[in-house]
């Protein structure tokens, strides 16, 4: 917990966290337990990347009433421009059938040049790109 705070006294203008590389960490009610209370009692919001189908981050900010999402895909675990194309396409169909949907990817070059031509064109399809904190609360919870 002391390396929480003092990472976030480093910075300012964030909404929330996001777990990066703690499959194992979110997957243990006694680990992620104490992270989720201090997040909650600064009012900042939890973003499950979901690594693991294990994770309990999500139920658990939604049982202590705080803010969550959940990564539903990642768009860009193959850098190939075509495969990225075809992942944000499955994130729309998803928003489309649940209401929302949240996608993760990290910033390679490919990656940046791929969403910013897809996101140019989803005003004429009926989507919108949102902050997280718009989404909070509004997933299915993972299963």
């Amino acid at each position: 917990i002391n390396l929480l705070k003092s990472s976030l006294r480093k910075f300012s203008g964030y909404v929330g966290v996001v777990n990066y590389m703690g499959s194992r960490f979110t997957a243990a009610s006694e680990s992620i337990r104490p992270v989720l209370g201090e997040l909650k009692r600064r009012g900042l919001m939890f973003v499950d990347n979901r690594d693991s189908s294990y994770s309990l981050a999500a139920s658990m900010a939604q049982g202590i009433n705080m803010p969550w999402a959940v990564n539903n895909t990642y768009v860009d675990n193959d850098l190939n421009a075509e495969s990225i194309a075809l992942q944000l396409v499955e994130l729309e169909k998803r928003a489309k059938a649940q209401g929302t949907a949240l996608g993760m990817a990290r910033s390679y070059p490919v990656t940046v040049r791929v969403i910013g031509v897809w996101a140019a064109t989803l005003e004429e399809r009926g989507f919108a790109l949102v902050p997280v904190s718009s989404i909070a609360n509004q997933q299915a919870l993972p299963r």
